[in-house]
């Protein structure tokens, strides 16, 4: 991982400043990754290669929670810009800590339209869109529920150029498994004439390494094939005493190439215990979470604060009698 970031320029409130952007070497080239703090501990711009003559240009941002101060902020990054100190970012992301649209809040409510509108027109100069509501333009969903209420809120927001829209995909919001206070807004975005790159090799999920009876499948396939193994050697002395062992090393290399079989076997054993393992698991698990999200949909599609589920204390979302998700699923994702 390759981090950039911008720190907090007050010590008393890293709580409320600070940003940084995360990099996977093995995803993304960083080896001429250029970065440059707009403001101090707020915005933070990086320019990265993308794929062959292509450069992608990422600002995140914290914005300031109080109204005055945040729309300041948005006229200090238009000003930026307009004096060419801030170059045309493809993807602007981050918390923005104000909504554009009522539908964005639960209880639905306008925000401070100094703010809105000095977001809206940094908006209109960068020629940004929102991605999400885009691609949901009736949706609710948020990222930022508040504890000690049942007001909801989506602050993190992803904007990309229309280009880049036009070339995205999988735009959601997800609870992750690191305990934070906010929501993940996720998308995933495609380079225009990119080869198609298909899923590569298969591998075993790690979720059935807790699985106790993949397992027990497991060990009793490997106490198999070392119990053939012991049988294999036991019956060497004999062979010798009947004067049927080879002295020229070939019954060694006839073991060693049946160690060696067994062994390649005892793997294809399990990947196929795995896969059989999965086929019982994956349509089960599938269905609970289909049927967990559509109550969710349904929920959030109801506007009634009254209704929305109580978050409980060991960190996951109950919804009614034992309907229950627990936060700690992985999530494909390559833009946060």
């Amino acid at each position: 991982m390759q981090i950039y970031n911008s720190a907090a320029t007050n010590a008393r409130a890293t709580a409320a400043q600070g940003v940084a952007i995360v990099l996977n070497r093995e995803l993304v080239d960083t080896a001429d990754v250029t970065t440059k703090v707009i403001v101090p501990g707020r915005a933070l711009l990086v320019k990265l290669h993308w794929h062959l003559d292509r450069h992608l240009t990422i600002l995140n941002v914290y914005a300031p929670n109080q109204p005055t101060e945040n729309a300041a902020f948005w006229e200090t990054l238009r000003e930026n810009r307009a004096r060419g100190r801030l170059p045309k970012p493809d993807i602007l992301a981050g918390d923005f800590n104000i909504v554009e649209e009522p539908i964005d809040r639960l209880p639905a409510r306008e925000d401070p339209q100094s703010a809105t509108q000095a977001l809206a027109d940094l908006l209109r100069s960068l020629g940004l869109l929102d991605g999400w509501r885009h691609t949901e333009p009736n949706g609710r969903d948020y990222t930022f529920p508040h504890c000690a209420s049942v007001n909801k809120s989506r602050l993190d927001r992803i904007y990309v150029t229309e280009s880049l829209l036009s070339q995205s995909q999988s735009w959601d919001i997800h609870t992750t498994g690191v305990q934070t206070d906010h929501r993940l807004a996720v998308a995933r975005l495609s380079a225009a004439h990119m080869p198609h790159i298909g899923k590569g090799r298969w591998a075993m999920p790690t979720q059935l390494l807790t699985d106790e009876p993949f397992l027990k499948q497991v060990a009793d396939a490997g106490f198999k094939v070392l119990s053939q193994y012991k049988t294999t050697r036991e019956s060497r002395p004999r062979r010798e005493s009947e004067g049927l062992a080879f002295t020229d090393g070939t019954e060694r290399q006839e073991n060693l190439q049946s160690i060696q079989v067994a062994h390649a076997n005892l793997k294809k054993t399990i990947q196929q215990l795995a896969r059989a393992r999965l086929k019982k698991r994956i349509p089960i698990l599938k269905t609970q979470i289909g049927r967990l999200q559509t109550h969710l949909d349904t929920i959030r599609e109801s506007n009634t604060p009254s209704a929305m589920p109580k978050r409980s204390n060991s960190g996951s979302l109950t919804l009614s009698g034992n309907d229950t998700v627990t936060r700690g699923w992985p999530h494909p994702h390559t833009i946060r």
